[in-house]
């Protein structure tokens, strides 16, 4: 059975009963070609994954209609922003919601109501994280999600890289961060790139300090096959969050 919760409320828990879903799939991709009239074909010049829009039908059983449509709005407050989780027998998902359309059709013989939310990130993550263990200059991962960005504690120099890639993100911030154990942060999330070392209370940044920029994501591993992150600079735990295009 699924279940949907709107910043921690489900719409069955008043008497409606979700009969259909939709936008749960893997999304279209967007490839932008560019045509040249001196060459034949073109030139792929963006690829991206759009927004993700999910519409939820509930059908209203055994209470007044009326009640069940304000019940409705009050759960889904119009243009709201909200955590969605989605709870199924597989695995159980969250992702960012705004409230784009709620739709009571009362007139039918089997009255129901159309719920349509749009989110901006097309991806479903894990409600868990998961947290890798230092080992000897590597950390062992197993991602069974798509490719995605993560958390390592690292020391204040060193290099980070998928085993069997010659690329490498490097830095040395030995010049600013005077303690040989302290711990930085080496954020390689999407949207959240940084290297940074905690202060106090205060966040540094030390992306001026990376000497090879080559940002990468943790790679899928199927049938729980393991990859390597290797570095010189292993000083604490790497943690993820898979994330899923579709379930």
């Amino acid at each position: 059975m699924m279940q949907f919760r709107f910043a921690g409320n489900d719409l069955a828990d008043n008497g409606s009963i979700l009969i259909k879903t939709d936008g749960l799939g893997a999304s279209d991709g967007e490839i932008s070609i560019s045509e040249y009239a001196s060459i034949s074909g073109g030139i792929v010049a963006k690829t991206r994954i759009p927004s993700r829009e999910i519409t939820l039908t509930y059908a209203i059983v055994g209470s007044d209609p009326e009640e069940a449509r304000i019940i409705a709005r009050q759960t889904y407050p119009m243009l709201k922003r909200g955590t969605l989780e989605i709870i199924t027998p597989y695995k159980d998902v969250v992702t960012t919601a705004y409230v784009k359309r709620v739709e009571c059709d009362l007139w039918k013989q089997r009255q129901q109501i159309d719920i349509t939310l749009v989110c901006p990130d097309p991806y479903l993550y894990s409600t868990v994280s998961k947290t890798v263990p230092a080992e000897t200059n590597q950390w062992s991962v197993v991602n069974e999600g798509e490719q995605v960005g993560c958390v390592c504690q690292v020391a204040r120099t060193g290099y980070v890289r998928i085993a069997g890639s010659e690329k490498r993100l490097r830095w040395d911030a030995s010049s600013v961060v005077t303690d040989p154990n302290a711990v930085l942060t080496l954020d390689m999330r999407e949207g959240k790139r940084d290297l940074y070392y905690m202060d106090g209370t205060d966040k540094v940044s030390l992306l001026d300090y990376i000497l090879e920029w080559n940002w990468f994501l943790l790679p899928h591993t199927p049938d729980g096959h393991l990859v390597l992150v290797r570095s010189n600079a292993v000083n604490g735990t790497l943690t993820f969050t898979e994330r899923w295009l579709g379930i």
